[in-house]
C-alpha cells in the first residue's frame, strides 16, 4: 500500500540503504541495448520554432523549461511521437509500442536544475472521476556522471488499485469471475502490480475507458532522456 507509517517512514528517510534505487552507470551496461530512447528537451518561455510536431518517426519531445506540462500516453503498434511539443499548449503525446518494459530516466546537460515526474491514470466514472498517481521520479542533474533513476514504477498499477477502479465502475465481477480469474486475463498472478496499458486495453476490450499521462513539473532541466528495454 502506498500509505506509510510515520515512524517507518522517518528510518526509511535517515537510511540511505533503503532509498529506492539509482544508477551511477549507463543502465545498458545492465540492461543491454534500449528497446527505445526519448529526449525530452526544455525550452524558455515564447520558444516557437518553425514546422511541426507530429513526426511519429521523431524521438524528442519540447517541454517548458519551467512550470509543468503533461505528456499523454497510449499503447500502440509501435514507439512514436504523435505531438512533440508541450511549450505551446502544455501537452504533448507519446505512443509505447504494446509490451511490457524496464524504464530508467536521467537528468543531462547542464547541472543544477531538476524536474519532478508524477506517472498518473484517470478513469472515468459515472460521479467524480477516478485520479491516481501510480508513482513519482525526482530528477537531478549534479556535477559529474548522470544519475538514472528506475521509472518503471511509474508505469505500475497496484493490484488493490485496480480493484478499486473496477469498484468505482461499477464493475462487479465477483459473482462469476475470482481475482485469479481476472489476473489470469491481465496475464499476471493476483497481487502483482500491473504494467498500466495492460490494465487499459482490458478495460477498453470491457467497453470501459480510462487515460495515462505524465504530469511534468520542471525546474530548469534542458534534457533528460527515458529509455525502455525489453
Amino acid at each position: 500500500m502506498r500509505k506509510m507509517n510515520v515512524i517507518f517512514l522517518t528510518l526509511m528517510l535517515a537510511l540511505p540503504m533503503f532509498a529506492m534505487p539509482v544508477y551511477a552507470a549507463s543502465p545498458n551496461k545492465e540492461l543491454g541495448p534500449p528497446t527505445y530512447v526519448l529526449n525530452v528537451l526544455g525550452k524558455k518561455e515564447g520558444w516557437s520554432p518553425n514546422g511541426d510536431f507530429d513526426n511519429p518517426d521523431r524521438h524528442t519531445i519540447f517541454i517548458p523549461e519551467y512550470g509543468e506540462c503533461n505528456i499523454y500516453m497510449t499503447s500502440g503498434p509501435d514507439f512514436a511521437v504523435i505531438d512533440g511539443n508541450a511549450v505551446d499548449d502544455g501537452e504533448a503525446r507519446f505512443e509505447l509500442e504494446k509490451g511490457r518494459y524496464t524504464v530508467r530516466i536521467a537528468a543531462l546537460g547542464k547541472p543544477g536544475y531538476d524536474l519532478k515526474i508524477k506517472g498518473n491514470s484517470m478513469f472515468e466514472t459515472d460521479g467524480d472521476d477516478l485520479f491516481l498517481t501510480l508513482g513519482e521520479v525526482s530528477l537531478k542533474r549534479n556535477k559529474g556522471t548522470p544519475t538514472w533513476e528506475d521509472g518503471t514504477p511509474l508505469f505500475m498499477i497496484e493490484w488493490s488499485e485496480i480493484l478499486q477502479v473496477l469498484g468505482e465502475l461499477g464493475i462487479d465481477f465477483t459473482d462469476i469471475w475470482t481475482e485469479a480469474d481476472l489476473a489470469a486475463e491481465l496475464g499476471y498472478t493476483v497481487g502483482d502490480d500491473v504494467w498500466i496499458f495492460d490494465f487499459l486495453d482490458w478495460l477498453s476490450e470491457n467497453e470501459e475507458s480510462g487515460i495515462y499521462f505524465w504530469n511534468i513539473n520542471n525546474n530548469g532541466v534542458k534534457h533528460f532522456q527515458v529509455r525502455f528495454y525489453n
